[in-house]
């Protein structure tokens, strides 16, 4: 189409017509913003005043995306870009439109996919990292049964010496006057055998009980773990006390970090308000951020012989509408140049990293009407993650 200084159209071909849903006839003569979505319809105005009061060029040659609008109201996307050329030292615009509704909605299907991917990979990572570090509680589990198991042979043994000490306590007074001072090596035996039964009864149930505190602590993490995996449910909101949350995240790593030889703190404000979000999306962000910290102590610049112990600290507060939730770590940290790169995806730190756990997590939290970042004060300063959340998510 072409249109006068003034924004009249003079012509305009068939393909822009049946775009709009108009004829020739009813917008030859016309402003061209019978076409453009209200609030496009006054940049685009603004932007043509600009251009021709001080030259200064805000849509002449420049292509953009616009929001036109058929004849029966309906919105759609646009391409637009405007050239500018002259009839008979009249000033003229020629404009060419391209309907780019497919190519949106298939950005959106893709950001959707890519979205829906991102979750799952999450979750899966979650998944993993749990079940792993319940490998090792499980370990434990069988280190523990399988010395219970040989204290159990080594019992079987006893028995027949109690057996035999049950006949000598029995027979003990003849046996003293039968044989006199002979008789106090014998008794000695009597006394180590009875103490050699004590001591592995004693032994046997030590072990049985820690065997059980290791069971108990593997259903615990189990049982964490399925609030927050979602599996067979599709997204809920639900009112989640945010205490709650931080320690079931901190149980869920405790093993990891345990077994780094380091510790995970929960410190939280008492009476914070609720959260009204999907927990599991809430729960996958944690997760991700403290495998973060734990796994930035595996790298090259936190090995050493003066590198400390993993510490974690997580702590939450009310800022106006939005809850902060904060994971510090005594770490490496990292560069300003690393800093600016770190929610990029296919970035990693770690030598075996995706970049898609950091990219995943900045994509939920602003989901869900939040923000996430990274920041560290240097090398060896360790690193503050910061994640915010609505009170009431959308």
């Amino acid at each position: 189409m072409s249109i006068t200084s003034r924004g009249i159209m003079r012509t305009i071909n068939a393909a822009a017509c049946k775009m709009f849903g108009f004829t020739p006839d009813e917008l030859i003569g016309k402003n061209v913003s019978v076409l453009m979505h209200g609030e496009n319809n006054e940049k685009h105005d603004a932007y043509m005043t600009r251009y021709l009061g001080t030259g200064q060029s805000r849509i002449i040659g420049i292509g953009r995306e616009v929001l036109g609008r058929r004849r029966d109201g309906t919105t759609f996307p646009l391409d637009l870009a405007i050239t500018e050329f002259s009839v008979r030292g009249e000033r003229r615009f020629l404009g060419l439109l391209r309907d780019v509704s497919e190519r949106k909605a298939h950005e959106e299907r893709q950001a959707a996919l890519a979205a829906r991917e991102a979750h799952q990979r999450g979750k899966t990572e979650i998944a993993a990292g749990v079940l792993h570090d319940l490998g090792n509680v499980l370990s434990g589990i069988g280190s523990r049964l399988s010395n219970s198991r040989a204290l159990v042979e080594d019992v079987g043994a006893l028995d027949n010496l109690r057996r035999t000490l049950a006949y000598l306590e029995a027979n003990r007074e003849a046996l003293e006057q039968a044989l006199g001072a002979k008789a106090q090596p014998l008794i000695h035996l009597m006394r180590v055998i009875a103490d050699a039964a004590a001591y592995r009864d004693a032994q046997l149930t030590s072990d049985l009980d820690k065997s059980l505190v290791f069971v108990a602590h593997a259903q615990e993490v189990l049982s964490t773990y399925r609030r927050y995996s979602g599996a067979g449910s599709g997204p809920t909101r639900e009112r989640l006390a945010i205490d709650r949350l931080l320690i079931d995240a901190q149980l869920m790593m405790s093993d990891a970090v345990r077994k780094r030889g380091g510790v995970i703190q929960v410190h939280s404000v008492r009476d914070l308000p609720p959260l009204v979000c999907e927990r599991a999306k809430v729960m996958q962000i944690l997760l991700n951020l403290l495998k973060n910290a734990l796994e930035s102590f595996d790298t090259d610049a936190a090995k050493g012989a003066s590198a400390p112990a993993p510490s974690i600290v997580i702590t939450a507060r009310e800022e106006g509408p939005m809850i902060a939730v904060e994971i510090a770590d005594n770490g490496p940290g990292f560069t300003p140049e690393v800093a600016a790169h770190l929610f990029e995806p296919g970035f990693s730190t770690k030598e075996r990293g995706s970049g898609l756990g950091l990219v995943g997590c900045l994509r939920i939290a602003r989901s869900l009407g939040g923000d996430l970042t990274l920041t560290s004060a240097g090398p060896g300063e360790g690193a503050r993650a910061r994640l915010t959340i609505p009170r009431e998510s959308p």
